[in-house]
């Protein structure tokens, strides 16, 4: 069923659009050039929020149950994007003098957001999907949003022109709608045909967590090397404590699901060859017997009453 997943999508984008007259009319009203903060940011929350709704309830149909893995994917993407954000663009935000309290605020609940939809938007990509242009287009759609918020920041300290913002969110509502109107949307909620994807050594994955991983010593260095002290140091030191163990328990996890896999399936190979060589029925209660007992042990019934 999509029309829950595409009414919040069509309801995220209203409102992404809504946010942008209501500021306008704002700004004929108090005549401020780009008020901030104001009304409108309201409706950007709420866009947020019907987005990651949106998300959730893909996330919800492509899968019966999340286990462990797809939150601690989740996590340390979360941990890495946010050690980012903050360390390049939130925290010298955060340090001019020359913004309100207010905006700051407003600012601070925009990246809280955007980290949020980094957390979901990776908890979907980990639970699986079946490959489709509609979903290639959401989730770049979903890429172009995340950097809506740092965009947002560079745009109130004056780094950027005032339209960069309006760019972004044309792209992302863009990209949203291309995704939706695709023929391919129907295979959105579709599940994806491995189920023990998300239990693989692949090699995309060690590349993700060596980047996340090797995120808090980049930075750090680049603390060095421009003469950064104080939060720009204690904040990627900090992340680098919280990343490793999150990425060791995760690489644990992944390498003893791998072996599981492969004993898995080496013994069902086993099994189909000997089961091709059975002279009797006999033998073929022995094989699955033994099949049985080397795939569960003794949690189940013997293999003779389950061929019967």
């Amino acid at each position: 069923d999509l029309r829950r997943p595409i009414t919040l999508v069509a309801l995220a984008g209203a409102s992404s659009l809504a946010s942008g007259m209501v500021r306008e009319v704002h700004a004929a009203i108090s005549g401020v050039d780009q008020p901030f903060p104001s009304p409108a940011d309201a409706l950007v929350f709420l866009a947020y929020a019907f987005f990651v709704a949106a998300i959730l309830s893909v996330v919800g149909r492509r899968t019966s149950r999340l286990g462990v893995d797809p939150w601690l994917d989740a996590a340390v993407a979360g941990v890495a994007a946010a050690i980012l954000q903050w360390t390049i663009v939130v925290i010298p935000y955060l340090q001019s003098n020359d913004l309100s309290d207010a905006a700051k605020f407003t600012n601070v609940a925009y990246s809280v957001c955007s980290l949020v939809l980094v957390l979901v938007a990776v908890l979907a990509l980990v639970a699986g999907s079946v490959p489709s242009p509609s979903n290639r287009l959401l989730a770049l759609g979903l890429v172009v949003t995340f950097t809506a918020d740092p965009v947002s920041l560079l745009v109130t300290k004056g780094s950027l022109p005032e339209s960069a913002s309006l760019v972004v969110v044309a792209v992302a509502i863009a990209l949203g709608c291309a995704g939706t109107l695709h023929p391919s949307v129907r295979l959105l909620t579709a599940r994806p045909q491995d189920s023990e994807l998300s239990r693989r050594l692949t090699r995309r994955r060690i590349t993700v967590l060596i980047m996340a991983l090797f995120t808090p010593p980049i930075l750090l260095l680049r603390s060095a090397v421009l003469g950064l002290t104080g939060i720009e140091l204690v904040l990627p030191a900090a992340a680098s404590l919280a990343l490793t163990p999150l990425v060791l328990v995760r690489l644990g996890r992944l390498v003893r699901d791998n072996e599981r896999l492969a004993a898995t399936e080496q013994t069902l190979r086993s099994v189909g060859e000997r089961l091709v060589a059975a002279e009797s029925e006999s033998d073929v209660r022995n094989i699955i017997s033994a099949g049985l007992d080397r795939l569960i042990g003794d949690r189940l019934v013997p293999g003779g009453l389950a061929y019967v």
